[in-house]
């Protein structure tokens, strides 16, 4: 859960990976977690577990099996009863496949180079991606997401041993978390734009093919900042621009 595993991902060079989706853009997904698993072993570790710290997605998918294993269902089940429903979130879901209902839509911009489009943004929100899933396959709303770390760091949900477990971190060397424990990060800057003006938070960053989230919490779990964006910058120009200006926002919210 803190991704001190040694996994590698699974799916290499990320333009090549799109390359089914570039030729038919309802190309679906078919493995399973288990043939994923496979395809994850069969890659060199990284490092030896616990000798070093790499985020990868191979990481969600262990634990996924994890869970099915230990509960006797699927993760999707687990989640709906163990989590979603004893702290009411109504609509927050696991969602296997493409995008349904009365989701945001999700685009790129049309010059990014693993799916390319014409002069306007491409609306990928119909993709069938293996990273949608188990890491990150979950949907929700904003207030739902700041619902679930207010109770997840206010107390109310894990017993205390658990909860300081969970913010045992380690350094962590990427742009988004200066620290990672189990499956959240200690953040003082969004991306190592803006820094914070009033001390670390606690959360995640989250990228999915067209869709940009950030949720924040004080460690007490008393205050949280959620920003949700239904895309992603293209050129490094823009990304830096989009993120001072989320920056921006989310630590005047977070600070006021």
């Amino acid at each position: 859960m803190n991704h001190t595993s040694g996994l590698d991902d699974f799916i290499g060079d990320v333009v090549s990976f799109f390359e089914p989706y570039r030729r038919a853009a309802g190309h679906r997904w078919e493995l399973g977690p288990r043939d994923e698993l496979r395809l994850i072993m069969e890659k060199p570790r990284l490092f030896a577990p616990g000798k070093g710290w790499a985020y990868h997605g191979s990481n969600y998918i262990v634990l996924r099996l994890v869970v099915e294993e230990a509960t006797g269902v699927g993760l999707r089940d687990a989640l709906r009863q163990r989590v979603l429903a004893p702290l009411g979130l109504e609509r927050t879901d696991l969602v296997a496949g493409p995008l349904r209902g009365d989701c945001a839509r999700g685009y790129l911009p049309a010059d990014n180079p693993v799916l390319p489009g014409g002069p306007g943004p491409v609306d990928v929100t119909a993709i069938d991606v293996p990273f949608h899933r188990a890491g990150g396959g979950v949907v929700s709303t904003a207030g739902e997401i700041a619902r679930m770390l207010g109770v997840l760091l206010g107390g109310d949900f894990l017993p205390g041993h658990l909860r300081a477990e969970m913010l045992q971190a380690v350094d962590s060397d990427w742009p988004e978390t200066d620290r990672y424990g189990l499956g959240i990060g200690e953040i003082t800057s969004l991306m190592g734009r803006q820094r914070s003006p009033c001390g670390p938070a606690w959360g995640h960053i989250g990228f999915a093919v067209g869709y940009t989230a950030m949720a924040l919490s004080s460690e007490d779990g008393k205050r949280q900042v959620v920003l949700c964006a239904n895309g992603s910058a293209g050129s490094q120009e823009a990304e830096d621009s989009f993120w001072d200006a989320a920056g921006r926002l989310a630590w005047h919210l977070y600070c006021a």
